[in-house]
């Protein structure tokens, strides 16, 4: 079945012992090297990478929504849950820059543990959705299993 608008889902927490990437972003880095040739930020703008912010799309129609990861989120109330949790979602259309942004979704989960949640409309077990992503990540010697817990956000 095609799903029309394949979008990933992501809640960060508010109030975490972590304050910030800084220690997950040398692997994030590296994806973002790995794909430099399909992803920037708007127009020809390399990938914004700093210890509180990811932001990157794919380049010209192969972009679709900009992939953006603030922590600590500064999300307002809106966009919380009354667990203090944050909502963002990434909604790539299953283009190119998907793969980089499975990857670093994987990445940021597992460093972040329960601080995050993580759902897609992807399927974790697909190949071609998730699959590659997974066993990329975990080639580069991170443990993401135990912390890949699908959730309905």
């Amino acid at each position: 079945m095609i799903k029309i608008g394949y979008t990933h889902y992501y809640e960060i927490k508010k109030k975490s012992k972590i304050k910030d990437l800084s220690g997950c972003l040398k692997n994030i880095k590296t994806i973002l090297e790995q794909y430099q040739d399909i992803i920037n930020l708007k127009g020809d703008d390399k990938p914004k990478v700093t210890k509180n912010l990811i932001m990157f799309n794919g380049i010209r129609e192969d972009g679709h929504e900009t992939f953006h990861f603030e922590f600590p989120s500064t999300r307002n109330k809106y966009n919380s849950d009354e667990n203090g949790f944050a909502f963002y979602f990434c909604k790539t259309a299953r283009k190119p820059y998907d793969i980089a942004v499975t990857k670093c979704l994987l990445i940021l989960k597992e460093y972040l543990k329960d601080d995050m949640k993580l759902s897609s409309d992807g399927d974790f077990s697909n190949q071609e959705e998730w699959g590659q992503a997974i066993k990329d990540v975990q080639d580069m010697g991170i443990n993401i299993i135990p912390h890949i817990v699908v959730e309905k956000l």
